[in-house]
């Protein structure tokens, strides 16, 4: 729009007037020896041109009247946005803190049992260790064949400890 302005008042200063010194205005004026009908063309040109300018520029005057009304309706709502962002946040790290209460005793109950399954796994693991030991122990006094009558080895089997002799024998 500015290059149209300028655009125009080259056009008129060159073809239809002289600007005088210091002054930016369009002054219309007749050179001498030109004729008319060409400066009467160039005025209606020039008519024209500012009347198309005009139409073009009205509904952007009105258009920036109402920018700064929309500009603060615009800044309300950004604040209520912001607003709303903040006691969302709020209500979120209200509701982590309650999550977090909440989970604490059921991860100490966790961790308690956690820790039950491998004391159980520990008790199984000696368990079976005591009870390939005492087949080993078994499998020696039945390969010797040696019977003794009391006090001999005791066998443990499952945490029940007995003397060899009150097992069952199975004959080989």
């Amino acid at each position: 729009m500015a290059n149209t302005i300028r655009k125009l008042e080259q056009a008129a200063g060159e073809k239809g007037g002289q600007k005088a010194a210091g002054e930016g205005g369009i002054i219309i004026g007749k050179k001498k020896g030109e004729a008319a009908p060409q400066s009467r063309t160039d005025i209606i040109k020039l008519r024209s041109a500012i009347q198309t300018l005009c139409q073009s520029c009205n509904p952007l005057g009105r258009c920036l009247e109402y920018v700064h009304e929309d500009l603060e309706a615009m800044a309300k709502e950004l604040e209520q946005w912001k607003a709303l962002r903040r006691r969302k946040m709020a209500e979120l790290a209200e509701e982590e803190a309650k999550t977090e209460a909440s989970l604490f005793g059921l991860q100490q109950e966790l961790a308690m049992a956690e820790q039950d399954v491998a004391d159980k796994r520990a008790q199984i693991r000696f368990f079976k260790a005591s009870v390939v030991k005492n087949d080993g122990a078994v499998e020696k006094l039945l390969a010797s064949g040696q019977r003794r009558v009391r006090g001999g080895p005791r066998v443990c089997v499952w945490g029940v400890c007995k003397p060899w002799y009150l097992l069952e024998y199975q004959g080989i």
